[in-house]
């Protein structure tokens, strides 16, 4: 599974991909997908590949697991603890998802105590001891740009806190620098056209719903605050199992045929796995304290 997955994250030529190989690759990379998803642990060793490190920071693949699997993200919180050895910070991080609903909150030191500002009654807890409830991750992002940017790295935990935020919006900057994407000096080309692509799928996705306040994390840029949004609803979707829904109104928004929609869609999941790991995580904590 992991080579076939290499090879189809690899840059080929156009005329090497349109040529036969790319529609033979995918193809046995798809079945390949699927068939494992459905053996004992399946879903947990699909999310540790997609969640692992990029084999070529310099280009971003065009296809990604969602395509296949929709709803990748809306497995068991208990698949997610398979992430824990994941070479990446947000696999680590999103091995946590399947803490949560473990034991008290306040207990875990792999959480970090400011994100329970989230919580509506977080002052009142604090005094009496009573159960966190009414998560709000538009409350929590308010808190932290409050706080301001954070001194200390970020290693993958303690989630949710102020370095969770600033690292995850930090290394989203950098790979659309990287992959040249929302960039104004790129006026024509193959990442014009994804940039594009990008924008009007996340313009369909962020129409409605709950807005997240610009803050200095955006960096003065719309597209990061667009990205930081579109993620939030993808993760909302995935943990309440209505991410059907949630590609068939944006396929409906944008014009694109579904297919296309979840490929797009892949590529913003490359570009923002930090991110998608707060959003995912909060998300989590939205359905279980509400």
């Amino acid at each position: 599974m992991e080579r076939v997955d290499r090879w189809v994250s690899q840059c080929f030529s156009v005329e090497c991909w349109d040529g036969g190989l790319g529609k033979i690759l995918i193809n046995r990379w798809a079945d390949i997908v699927r068939a494992l998803d459905n053996q004992p642990g399946g879903r947990a060793a699909i999310l540790r590949l997609a969640h692992s490190d990029e084999d070529d920071p310099n280009w971003l693949p065009m296809k990604h697991v969602i395509e296949v699997i929709p709803n990748l993200h809306s497995a068991d919180a208990i698949d997610f603890v398979a992430l824990g050895t994941a070479d990446t910070q947000a696999g680590k991080a999103l091995s946590l998802l399947g803490s949560l609903s473990q034991g008290q909150l306040r207990d875990n030191s792999k959480i970090d105590p400011r994100a329970f500002l989230g919580f509506e009654n977080f002052q009142a807890a604090n005094a009496t001891g009573e159960e966190l409830t009414n998560f709000s991750t538009i409350r929590l992002i308010t808190f932290l740009q409050m706080l301001g940017p954070p001194r200390a790295f970020w290693d993958g935990k303690p989630v949710l806190g102020p370095e969770h935020r600033h690292a995850a919006m930090t290394d989203l900057i950098e790979r659309c620098e990287d992959y040249r994407l929302f960039s104004e000096d790129v006026a024509e080309g193959r990442m014009s056209l994804r940039s594009a692509r990008l924008n009007q799928l996340m313009h369909a996705v962020i129409k409605s719903g709950p807005k997240i306040p610009e803050g200095t994390e955006h960096n003065d840029q719309a597209y990061l605050l667009w990205i930081d949004q579109t993620l939030m609803a993808y993760a909302a979707a995935a943990r309440r199992k209505k991410t059907t829904d949630f590609f068939s109104s944006a396929a409906q928004e944008t014009g694109f045929s579904l297919e296309e929609t979840k490929r797009i869609f892949g590529e913003l999941l490359r570009l923002g796995p930090e991110l998608l790991s707060f959003h995912l995580l909060c998300q989590e904590l939205e359905r279980l304290r509400p």
